[in-house]
């Protein structure tokens, strides 16, 4: 009994590793939705530009209203005297309008920023599916290649001991087996830190794998260079942050307006004359208005103010200058970059891969034949599999470059695989 309640343990032990080590796969497209709305950099974005919409219903705030009640002798030796006086502050109405723009222009400058960090995000996701895929199809090749070499292994092991070769060739492919399992293993690691990548990005914290069996190349869908001037959030962002300084000033410049006051006050004023030689009473109330203006004598500081702004203005507008040369110039590199990588792709698709491939098939039936010598068909294996490793390296160098070209358009620019 206590035997098999041992054994009954060790089951359920071995289920819930099992359990604990499954790894979570994403389809592509799924990735892409979950970055949208779990991924906590982007949400964080989302909620600032919903504070800095909210920020603009704070434009018209007055100031509090101001209630005084006072009693007692300030007219006469009556105590039962009461004056009720109410006020209110208020900064002069075109001021408001101004701190209304100026919010407006913070929001959008908000939801620009969001939309840098959405275009952030998703790249960084579509990037680690895209090297997942390649770095997939990598140690599937390297599987191969060591399935290959255990049969070389083999057949150098009987042919040494049938005495048709040597144990130097022996040695040499046990060798090469044992460097295609370093590599193997170093392959499994780089996946693994993929997948712990995808899973933070996606708002998870554990390994996600791509689910996709197999790559798909991404195609440039259109030319957009004569559309990115208009919406393109790297560009927008100089455009904002100067239009964010220019309303700043006028609010600086509001600041020399007066501002305004009105109140109103109700009181007593017993034993006070009131005409035909009536006294005023307890019960005689009196009644009026009052406004004023508050007029700074102060200006310094405000002018203080207004230059700094003035200064920050131009500060952007250099800042905005700058960022789009810069942004000119990165585009101009990343789209040679993506020709560059497009014709290495077609090289490697139309010619080195198909004789890479050839030469593979020719030097394992030839070792097996006898006509090529271990080191020969080592040497012939080895060229074959570097070649298809620079293919799939060309494949994740044109996906790189596109989806580059992609974060520098600002839009969606490719066709999901």
């Amino acid at each position: 009994m206590d035997l098999n309640f041992r054994h009954l343990l060790l089951i359920v032990f071995l289920l819930a590793a099992t359990l604990a080590t499954a790894q979570r796969s994403v389809r592509y497209d799924e990735a892409l939705q979950l970055a949208e709305t779990q991924n906590a950099r982007l949400i964080s974005a989302r909620l600032e530009t919903e504070r800095s919409g909210l920020r603009r219903k704070t434009a018209f705030e007055l100031n509090k209203t101001q209630v005084t009640v006072m009693q007692g002798q300030y007219n006469s030796g009556a105590r039962e005297d009461q004056n009720i006086s109410i006020s209110q502050g208020m900064t002069f109405p075109t001021a408001f309008v101004s701190i209304s723009k100026w919010y407006e222009q913070i929001r959008r400058n908000s939801a620009n920023e969001e939309q840098l960090i959405r275009l952030e995000v998703i790249t960084s996701v579509k990037l680690n599916l895209q090297e997942q895929m390649v770095q997939r199809e990598r140690l599937d090749l390297l599987k191969k290649l060591s399935g290959l070499f255990d049969s070389l292994s083999r057949a150098a092991d009987i042919r040494y001991r049938a005495g048709e070769g040597t144990q130097l060739e022996q040695q040499q492919a046990a060798l090469q087996q044992m460097d295609l399992k370093q590599q193997i293993e170093r392959a499994r690691q780089d996946q693994q830190m993929l997948q712990w990548h995808l899973g933070a990005l996606l708002g998870f914290e554990e390994q996600l794998a791509v689910a996709d069996s197999s790559w798909n190349r991404l195609a440039l869908k259109v030319d957009t260079a004569s559309m990115l001037a208009l919406e393109n959030p790297h560009l927008k962002k100089g455009m904002l942050q100067v239009a964010m300084a220019q309303e700043e000033i006028k609010v600086e410049r509001s600041k020399f307006l007066p501002d305004l006051q009105i109140g109103y006050f109700n009181q007593t004023l017993i034993g006070a004359p009131i005409g035909n030689g009536e006294l005023a009473s307890r019960g005689q109330r009196f009644q009026g208005w009052q406004a004023g203006v508050s007029i700074p004598l102060w200006f310094r500081p405000t002018t203080v103010k207004l230059q700094m702004a003035k200064l920050q203005k131009q500060g952007k507008e250099m800042d905005r200058l700058q960022a789009k040369r810069q942004w000119q110039a990165d585009w101009a590199v990343a789209k040679t970059e993506f020709l560059k990588q497009q014709k290495l792709l077609e090289f490697y698709e139309k010619s080195a891969l198909p004789l890479a491939l050839q030469i593979r098939s020719k030097a394992e039936l030839s070792y097996r034949k006898g006509e090529l010598d271990f080191l020969g068909a080592s040497m012939a294996f080895r060229q074959a599999i570097q070649t298809e490793e620079q293919y799939l390296l060309s494949i994740w160098y044109y996906h790189q470059s596109l989806i580059k070209l992609e974060f520098l358009s600002g839009m969606n620019i490719t066709n999901e695989p």
